[in-house]
């Protein structure tokens, strides 16, 4: 099912008017999962229009609770606006599927997308995201409000076995260990909280030569290094794995240049560090589960395979996804 099938011109017309917007102001910018609208009058601003199956209104409600919160704080990130009733999320009902929708700033500037890391971006999007981490310490969701997910109480890492055919056992087993070699893990303030966990390039925009982050869906509760190997396996995706050399080096300068900005904002200690291959497995299987369950044709290839060929055969052989040594 698609959004475009359940999404009526009443139910939008009722989500606009939450946000004071008129819906005849509003023209299709993406339509996929969600679907974002530009809206012509007033600030530049967006509407996301979020189907349940999707994301529920709730964890919704508590994602862009977050982002509020951070841009109020100065953070780098994009904008919302408040429903006139005071929320963050107006929801709404179309062919008895629940809705919810959410209005942001439409930032000015250029994306990120198919530009390339260079020694100083690398640095911001450190301090970025350094800068994120300092503050998420102090962030606490209000007295019975909505919250966003521990990294365990995801269902493709809790309980696998629904979510991959059983032909994929050893995936299950792999998924199984890894979640209790994390639970053995400790979680002080210092390296555990809220973090966005999706920094790659479309979820960046560079305004006045400085990164803002969108994006916010994948966020939740886990270990900040896991924020921190999340960048690095989506900024090496492209360099060729069959020269496992070639990645490394990569590696190894995208994580020194990254962390000379991310220590402007934040310590972390350096045995979180040299915990990043754990944290870089737990984003590939993740990408490789939801990727499986979704059914997406990932045609994009990796030693001549198709990507989930190559994401399978990374985690039943444990095969790490970049050799590290370390950041310096």
């Amino acid at each position: 099912m698609e959004l475009a099938d359940v999404l009526d011109d009443a139910a939008l017309r009722d989500l606009a008017s939450s946000f004071g917007v008129d819906s005849r102001d509003l023209a299709i910018l993406y339509d996929g999962r969600n679907r974002v609208y530009s809206v012509a009058a007033g600030e530049p601003r967006v509407l996301k229009v979020i189907p349940s199956w999707v994301e529920e209104p709730a964890l919704a409600e508590a994602e862009v609770d977050w982002v509020a919160w951070l841009h109020r704080r100065g953070a780098p990130v994009v904008r919302p606006y408040p429903t006139r009733q005071g929320g963050w999320v107006a929801r709404a009902t179309s062919e008895g599927v629940e809705l919810s929708a959410c209005l942001m700033e439409r930032l000015r500037g250029d994306p990120m997308e198919g530009r390339g890391w260079t020694p100083p971006l690398i640095e911001d999007l450190g301090a970025v995201m350094g800068r994120l981490h300092a503050l998420t310490r102090d962030y606490v969701p209000g007295v019975g409000a909505p919250r966003r997910p521990e990294w365990y109480e995801k269902d493709w890492l809790a309980r696998p076995e629904k979510t991959l055919h059983p032909s994929q056992a050893a995936v299950i087993e792999r998924c199984h260990r890894l979640r209790d070699a994390l639970m053995q893990l400790p979680r002080d303030s210092d390296a555990y909280g809220l973090i966005h966990d999706d920094l790659h390039t479309g979820n960046l925009w560079i305004r006045n030569g400085r990164i803002t982050v969108l994006g916010f869906e994948c966020c939740h509760t886990t270990w900040l290094a896991s924020d921190i190997a999340s960048a690095l396996l989506f900024a090496i995706w492209k360099v060729p794995s069959t020269d496992a050399d070639c990645a490394a080096e990569f590696a190894r300068a995208f994580l020194r240049h990254l962390m000379v900005g991310y220590r402007r904002e934040h310590h972390l200690d350096a045995d979180w560090l040299r915990r990043l291959p754990l944290f870089l497995k737990l984003r590939e299987m993740s990408l490789y589960v939801s990727s499986s369950y979704s059914g997406r044709d990932l045609t994009e290839e990796r030693d001549g395979e198709p990507l989930l060929a190559f994401w399978r055969h990374n985690i039943e052989q444990d095969v790490p996804y970049v050799r590290l040594d370390g950041p310096d």
